[in-house]
């Protein structure tokens, strides 16, 4: 999965450019199929990247109301939230998807969380 863009992230955060194009999904299925579809090396390296930005990412984001927050913050933001679904492979499945679970999952979130859901 790679997601079309043309805006960049804020300054500062330049270090995670490579990584938008395929963990920047505009919503929650979009950032699912970049866990369930990337290896455990992909995933570890955007996981541990992130994570040393995910303090002042917090505080970018949270200087903004999400029904105003600007595009390229909202960006970051997306991240933050593919940070979620990394988190799960490294910290819980030791997996990219569910072993149990048929891939693909037969379950769609249609309609998530405004805004980015």
């Amino acid at each position: 999965m790679t997601v079309s863009r043309s805006i960049n992230l804020p300054d500062g955060f330049s270090a995670l450019e490579a990584f938008v194009d395929r963990w920047a999904g505009n919503d929650t299925m979009e950032r699912l199929a970049a866990r369930e579809e990337s290896t455990m090396s992909e995933i570890r390296m955007f996981y541990d990247t992130m994570l040393g930005y995910a303090e002042q990412a917090a505080v970018l984001i949270n200087q903004h109301p999400l029904d105003k927050i600007p595009d390229d913050v909202a960006l970051l933001c997306k991240l933050m939230l593919a940070l979620c679904h990394a988190a799960v492979a490294i910290e819980v499945l030791n997996n990219p998807r569910v072993a149990t679970a048929p891939y693909p999952t037969g379950v769609r979130v249609v309609r998530g969380l405004t805004p980015y859901g």
